[in-house]
């Protein structure tokens, strides 16, 4: 799993961007995780949703789903405050009601009212506390992640730590949680966790530019320059400079050749300029060092295929 654009203001960082009708439906099943990215402008298109929700809603006072539809577009639009007013008064008529709980954790998150937001997500935990489901619900894995996500930005890296390893372990591929751990680690100075974290965040989303700049900040506080270096050019490569970033690679491998992931990126990159055979070549060459690199060996597959 991977988020573009919702990670809090401190880390504004890419993640997957969510439509609002996605977002809707999301409450409703209770399956996937919330965006938390800030919104554009109202727009007329959404201008024009909104006033006719509100419609539905005036006719329809008693339907507490579609009071939350509103209040999601109210918070779409970055009308928080009537967004929360809209949640709450779900709230009032059903105190448990999960979707609304949900959103209300977003519409915090959005209005980086992180405090807040720890309200109605410690309450899903609750409620979820002898679910048998607990352990693979999308839903509580998004609430952990969030979690987190505020507590890391109230500073309390302690609770933004454990609320994000129990996101992993309902779901192990989420490279954002991942992210998110990398960095409350960092900030406690838990350098080597911080680097495992970062490096399994990678793991799952080769091109995940702000991780490989947690990877080099803990390389460098560890005094591990080689590997500092090759975080830096997996920056460069994601940041679109792939040549610099095959050059300070090459440096890298010029003084260990027993380096796997470095192979891994020089592949990636040699793949981007077009390059195919450097490219099997250097994703083989990981692969023999690294049987565990999944990702090499699909690459060079792929690539001799083709």
């Amino acid at each position: 799993m991977h988020r573009t654009g919702n990670l809090p203001t401190i880390l504004c960082v890419k993640k997957t961007g969510i439509t609002l009708l996605y977002l809707i439906l999301i409450y409703i099943i209770l399956l996937t995780p919330l965006s938390a990215c800030k919104k554009a402008p109202v727009n007329e298109i959404l201008q024009r949703e909104i006033t006719l929700l509100e419609e539905e809603v005036a006719q329809n006072p008693n339907d507490l789903n579609k009071k939350i539809d509103l209040a999601l577009l109210y918070s779409d639009a970055g009308l928080h405050n009537k967004a929360e007013s809209e949640l709450r008064a779900v709230l009032e008529l059903e105190d448990s009601h999960q979707g609304a709980l949900l959103a209300l954790g977003y519409v915090y998150i959005n209005m980086e009212s992180y405090q807040a937001a720890l309200e109605p997500y410690g309450k899903i935990v609750e409620l979820n506390k002898d679910n048998p489901m607990r352990y693979i619900s999308r839903q509580l894995e998004s609430v952990y992640y969030y979690m987190g996500v505020a507590y890391f930005n109230l500073d309390d890296y302690e609770n933004a730590i454990l609320s994000l390893q129990e996101a992993l372990v309902i779901d192990r591929t989420d490279a954002d949680a991942w992210y998110m751990l990398g960095n409350a680690c960092r900030h406690s100075e838990d350098f080597q966790g911080a680097i495992e974290s970062f490096q399994q965040a990678v793991r799952f989303v080769p091109d995940f530019k702000e991780a490989y700049q947690g990877l080099a900040l803990c390389y460098k506080e560890t005094g591990q320059a080689e590997l500092a270096l090759y975080a830096q050019a997996m920056v460069d490569y994601c940041s679109g400079m792939t040549d610099k970033a095959i050059s300070q690679m090459e440096q890298v491998v010029s003084v260990n050749q027993n380096f796997a992931e470095v192979y891994l990126g020089l592949g990636l990159a040699y793949e981007k300029k077009g390059e195919i055979d450097k490219a099997i070549d250097a994703y083989e060459q990981a692969s023999i060092l690294n049987p565990d690199l999944w990702l090499a060996q699909a690459k060079a597959e792929a690539l001799r295929s083709r």
